[in-house]
């Protein structure tokens, strides 16, 4: 009988038929999540290098299971209910329904049926259990599921213990009473489900009901134990819930200690007693689960310290295993997995480092053990721990430490993450099997190298692709297969070296690419989209011989063999901005434009899946904004007007960026069209109202604001350059030195037609470098001084205060170290004999002085110390 044919006729069945045919059709379900049946790591996530998609287990197989639970969820209600009616008929009907001596159904199965109603709910609560952790079409309700089963058999043993409480009924409520074993199930449903923070407490709610259970004797089977508590460590520990994690830690250790003293007052006194049917309680004791989910909190409380708490609690647990021998708080590989992860996830710039220290600890030890077991001397005083990691050190260990390397992109990553490769070969060929190197490790090592920006970096990726193909080209673990991944990113590295080999060595690997495809037929092998994108990047970055038209021919080439049916040449967004970008530094901005039209009608026609972005417009934008042609500003303001259309288009939706508007002044600011104030303004004040960007940043965009109108022929130029610092000021846009220098500007070049015009534009040059010399954060530049100078001799009429004034600001110049060649030049225009040998004559009596002749203390801050220095070594004198 399947179970749709059950459920549509169990209601004219009887209570014993009912409760056999339950029984087998559970069983039956079960054994698709039994863990003798699964196959190991079936529910494990995949991570494949090639499209970074996750796949749990097989997807036919895990819905039937998800079908298996729901139906053994609606049995087991069946059975409650069956059960719940007899109840409520009376105990002899319930004892003849739990009776152990049921007869065994005629089924080829029934040898593995035990009677036994908690087998039952056993298996429908693992079911929800293993659902809310891997199934995720129903694993938001598989914890109240579990808990919904669990309180209606509480219920109805609560209702034959009010009924009948003494021990005459103990067969009769066995198989209904829920256990510890039971509640040992529902609590980490609870711990693992996607609840933010309920999850945990409610776990722990359990946790507390059980103990009240246990201590007024109304289920003494309910203890808690050590499971008990370790799964609400873990609720609590995975939701970063520190304080609570830790509270329970507290009370385990408590808990052990008691039973520690009990036990040995008992000895003592010889205190036994063996005629006792109480339940012994459990010894609760936190063990390496207890102590590793709490390092794990640390990591998800995100509190100071959090790799550095979790080795003191990693040393600890080593040290109380090496006092007490219990193999309980022994670390194991998971343990040194998480403190080598916190490290290497921490923002310490020394992340990477304190794991890699960690590491090697591990492996020192390990060495040391090994030797002293070799020479038959295990003399344990030359050793801190008396323990043997041997077994606790991975593959992954490695390859977290050399993830993190990696990732921070120091100076030594690349070298580092070769080194532990090396390290891991050694010792793989050396005999430990736990540490064999997989494709990730190689793949991590590869991308070092290719984003280390190191001179002589491509060619170490070249020779650790070579050695990787030595390894697994001909291997039949799809779990190290070699593919594309490796050979696309050694051809990213020769892109990024810049060096003069690079078209060379890439069109080798390329050719090796097409052989290994051609060879085996594998499409694994087969040059890709990412492959292609690398190699127009390198032809536009070293500006090779006709770039622009090769990469051109290749987008073709890729349209054509998609169109034919090739997924893996899908042309994307990237790869078209890329090839826009070509035709952008090529200086042919009408082309590029070109490519954003393909781009454009191919997604309206539904022939490719991206849509062209902001990225894209802007590249073009840019294009026409940087070209000499006489009307770059209108071209530039078109594009623009084309970002604005689209952002209510049905087919492409763009929001422009901080680039968009930046790009677009600086194309206005770049023509000879005369005052563009009015356009600025316009461009600006939509900037203003784009709610996703953040106006802190946009320091830019105004700057180019300030330019124009230091540009412009408006008689008040000035005040309204000033005015635009003040409401960069209110939108809380960070200034930086150029801001105050484009204002200076403005100063500078306001024609002083009339007195209230110089007087403002005076007044405005004075307020500007007095804010910069109060700054804490900004101080007045070369170029700042060199404005400075040129104002005071523009805009001051007084000849006596004139020249007081450029006094003044050149000794200000000389004492912050500000003195270049433009100073000097400047001096020279604008002084007067008398004023040039009051300033300079000392060191310069012909007017023709070099920096050379002058104080050190006068250029130092100007970058000249620096250029002179590097002149003097390249010459062969000392400095």
């Amino acid at each position: 009988m399947d179970t749709e044919h059950f459920l549509n006729n169990f209601k004219d069945m009887n209570s014993s038929q009912k409760t056999r045919q339950i029984q087998h059709l559970t069983h039956k379900w079960g054994t698709l999540w039994s863990k003798k049946t699964l196959p190991k790591n079936f529910f494990k996530t995949n991570h494949n290098l090639n499209n970074n998609r996750n796949k749990i287990g097989n997807s036919k197989n895990i819905d039937q299971i998800a079908n298996g639970i729901q139906y053994v969820d609606k049995l087991v209600h069946i059975l409650l209910d069956t059960i719940e009616t007899e109840t409520s008929k009376g105990l002899k009907e319930v004892k003849s329904l739990t009776s152990k001596k049921q007869s065994k159904f005629n089924h080829p199965n029934s040898k593995r049926i035990t009677g036994r109603y908690d087998v039952v709910y056993n298996i429908a609560l693992r079911g929800w259990a293993k659902a809310g952790i891997h199934i995720p079409s129903i694993s938001n309700m598989a914890a109240s599921k579990a808990q919904t089963i669990l309180d209606r058999m509480e219920a109805i043993y609560d209702a034959i213990y009010d009924t009948s409480p003494n021990k005459d009924n103990e067969d009769i409520i066995q198989d209904i009473r829920p256990h510890t074993i039971l509640y040992d199930i529902v609590i980490p449903a609870w711990a693992s489900s996607s609840d933010d923070k309920d999850g945990a407490m409610r776990a722990f709610e359990l946790l507390q009901h059980m103990e009240d259970l246990a201590l007024t004797g109304k289920n003494p089977f309910a203890k808690p134990s050590q499971l008990t508590y370790n799964g609400c460590v873990h609720g609590f520990a995975k939701r970063g819930m520190l304080p609570e994690a830790e509270m329970l830690l507290d009370t385990m250790e408590q808990k052990y200690n008691a039973t520690a003293t009990t036990n040995q007052h008992q000895h003592n006194n010889n205190d036994y007693d063996n005629t006792t049917n109480n339940i012994p309680d459990p010894i609760i004791c936190p063990d390496v689960v207890t102590y590793t989910c709490i390092m794990n909190a640390y990591g998800k409380a995100k509190i100071k310290d959090a790799a550095n708490k979790a080795e003191e609690l990693l040393f600890k647990m080593m040290e109380m295993y090496d006092r007490t021998g219990n193999d309980q708080v022994k670390p194991n590989a998971v343990t040194y997995g998480t403190v080598i992860s916190l490290h290497a996830r921490s923002r310490s710039k020394n992340g990477a480092q304190n794991a890699d220290r960690l590491l090697q600890w591990l492996i020192n030890s390990q060495k040391k053990v090994s030797m002293e077991l070799n020479t038959n001397d295990l003399n344990t005083d030359d050793s801190e721990y008396n323990f043997d990691p041997s077994n606790d050190i991975v593959t992954a260990h490695f390859l977290t430490v050399m993830l993190a390397y990696s990732r921070r992109r120091s100076n030594d990553a690349a070298p580092n993450v070769e080194r532990l490769l090396m390290q891991m070969e050694n010792m793989y060929q050396a005999g430990n099997q736990n540490v064999k190197p997989n494709i990730k490790c190689f793949i991590t090592c590869l991308d070092a190298w290719a984003k280390s920006g190191e001179k002589g970096a491509a060619i170490r990726a070249e020779k650790i692709l070579n050695r990787l193909e030595k390894l697994l080209i001909n291997s039949s673990n799809d779990s190290m297969s070699l593919n594309n991944y490796a050979y696309n990113t050694v051809i990213d590295a020769w892109a990024r070296s810049g060096e003069k080999e690079a078209s060379a060595r890439v069109d080798i690997i390329l050719d090796r690419m097409n052989d290994l495809y051609i060879t085996t037929q594998n499409e694994a092998f087969r040059p890709d989209k990412i492959t292609y994108t690398s190699l127009i990047r390198m032809w536009t970055r070293n500006k090779e011989e006709e770039f622009d038209s090769k990469c051109a021919r290749l987008l073709s080439h890729m349209e054509q063999e998609y169109f034919k049916g090739n997924k893996r040449m899908e042309p994307d967004v990237i790869l078209y901005a890329n090839v826009i970008e070509a035709f952008a530094k090529a200086h042919k901005p009408k082309l590029a434009e070109v490519v954003l039209d393909r781009i454009e009608k191919l997604y309206k026609d539904g022939k490719i899946r991206f849509q062209p972005n902001i990225v894209c417009f802007n590249i073009v934008m840019n294009a026409y904004a940087q070209s000499n042609s006489q009307n770059n500003a209108d071209e530039t303001l078109r594009i623009f007007q084309r970002i604005k259309q689209a952002q209510n288009s049905e087919n492409i939706n763009l929001v422009p960026t901080v680039v968009t508007f930046s790009t677009c002044l600086n194309g206005l600011a770049r023509s000879n069209e005369g005052d563009m104030v009015t356009s600025a303004e316009s461009i600006i004040s939509e900037m203003c109202q784009i709610s996703t960007i953040d106006l802190k940043y946009t320091t830019d965009a105004w700057n180019s604001l300030i330019l124009f109108y230091s540009r412009s022929k408006l008689h008040d130029k000035c005040k309204r350059a000033l005015n635009v610092i003040h409401r960069m000021q209110d939108f809380d846009v960070e200034l930086n030195l150029t801001s105050y220098n484009l204002v200076l500007d403005a100063s500078l070049n306001a024609e002083p037609t009339t007195e209230a015009i110089r007087t403002d534009a005076l007044n405005n040059a004075i307020y500007i470098f007095n804010t910069l010399r109060e700054s804490r954060h900004l101080n007045p530049n070369s170029i700042t001084y060199n404005s400075l100078l040129r104002i005071c001799d523009k805009l001051i009429i007084d000849d006596e205060e004139r020249e007081k004034a450029i006094i003044h600001a050149f000794e200000s110049c000389c004492s912050e170290g500000m003195v270049n060649d433009t100073i000097l030049r400047t001096m020279r225009k604008i002084s007067s004999h008398d004023l040039y040998r009051k300033t300079l004559g000392k060191y310069d009596t012909n007017r023709d002085a070099m920096l050379n002749s002058l104080p050190t203390d006068w250029v130092q801050n100007s970058g000249y110390t620096k250029r002179l220095s590097n002149i003097i070594w390249d010459q062969g004198f000392k400095t």
